[in-house]
C-alpha cells in the first residue's frame, strides 16, 4: 500500500486493524504500508502489522512524510519494524515492536533534510537493534526520545547520533538486551537536563553543548568514555551518595578516552 494522500486507520484495543501476510509465518510475505511526501496527515491508531518487510523496506516505511504511528503492534518484519527515510516529522507513540529482524524503529535524515524525532512511549521486544536514529546535517530537531522499553535486543539497544540530542534521551528502560547502554554523540542544540535512567551512557563521537545552551547532569548518571566540548554551560550535579561518573570503557588504564572541554563561553 503506497499512501500519497491520506490514510485513517481507526481500530481499537479490542478490535484492531490487521494487516498481515498470506500464511502468518515469516517475515516478508508483503512490503509494506508506505507514506510519501503528502501523507503526513495520515493516522494509524490500533493496528497490527505482521509478517511484512520484504523488498528490504520497513513492514510502516515512512519517507520525508509526518503520519502519527499509534497504540500499535508492529512484528515479525523481515527488515524494519518502522522505517523513516529522508527527514519528516511522524510521531511514533505508543507502540509494540517485536521480533523485527533488523531494526525496530530506525530513523534517517541527511543533510538539508528536515523534521523532529518525536518517537516516545513504545515498546520493543527482540529483534537485532532497538531504536536507531542518525541524522546528519542540522535540519531535524530532536523533540522526544523518551520513556521507550527495550527488552531482549541481539545488537545495540538505543543509539542516536545527531545535530539536536532529545533531553529525554537517558529516561528509557533498557534489559536483557545484549548492549543495554544509550549511546548518543552529536549537539546539545537547546537547553536541556539528563537524568539517571538506571543504565550508562556510551558517548560516540564526542557531545558538544552549543553556545548559549545549558546542559545539566543529574545525580547518578553514569557515563562511558565522555568526550565532551563545553561552548555554552555545562552543570555537573551529583551527590556524595550518588555522583556523576565520567569514566572509561574498560576502567582499566588511563587515557580511555579524552576529556571534558572547557572553551571560551562556558
Amino acid at each position: 500500500m503506497t499512501v500519497k494522500g491520506t490514510l485513517l486507520v481507526e481500530g481499537t484495543a479490542t478490535e484492531p486493524v490487521v494487516f498481515t501476510g498470506p500464511k502468518e509465518a515469516t517475515g516478508g510475505e508483503w512490503c509494506s504500508i508506505a507514506f510519501l511526501p503528502g501523507s503526513g496527515s495520515s493516522v494509524v491508531d490500533h493496528a497490527e502489522v505482521k509478517y511484512g518487510g520484504g523488498n528490504c523496506l520497513g513492514s510502516i516505511y515512512i519517507e520525508g512524510s509526518s503520519p502519527t504511528i499509534k497504540d500499535s503492534t508492529i512484528s515479525h518484519s523481515a527488515d524494519i519494524g518502522i522505517e523513516i527515510e529522508s527527514g519528516g516529522s511522524p510521531e511514533i507513540a505508543d507502540d509494540r515492536l517485536v521480533a523485527d529482524a533488523r531494526y525496530g524503529i530506525h530513523y534517517t535524515a541527511g543533510s538539508g533534510q528536515t523534521g523532529e524525532v518525536n518517537i516516545h512511549g513504545n515498546e520493543i521486544e527482540g529483534g537485532g537493534d532497538g531504536i536507531a536514529v542518525s541524522v546528519t546535517g542540522s535540519g531535524i530537531v530532536g523533540k522526544s526520545l523518551g520513556a521507550n522499553t527495550i527488552v531482549g535486543t541481539t545488537e545495540q539497544a538505543l543509539v542516536y547520533s545527531g545535530a539536536d540530542i532529545p533531553g529525554d534521551i537517558t529516561g528509557n528502560t533498557l534489559s536483557g538486551n545484549k548492549s543495554n547502554v544509550v549511546a548518543l554523540g552529536g549537539t546539545v542544540s537547546h537547553s536541556e537536563t539528563w537524568n539517571d535512567g538506571g543504565v550508562p551512557i556510551r558517548v560516540e563521537g564526542g557531545v558538544t553543548v552549543a553556545s548559549g545552551v545549558t546542559l545539566k547532569i543529574t545525580q547518578g548518571v553514569f557515563l562511558t568514555q565522555p568526550r565532551m566540548t563545553v561552548k555554552g554551560t555545562l552543570l555537573v550535579e551529583g551527590t556524595a551518595t550518588e555522583p556523576v561518573v565520567f569514566t572509561g570503557p574498560k576502567e582499566a588504564t588511563g587515557g580511555e578516552w579524552c576529556s571534558i572541554a572547557f572553551l571560551p563561553g562556558s
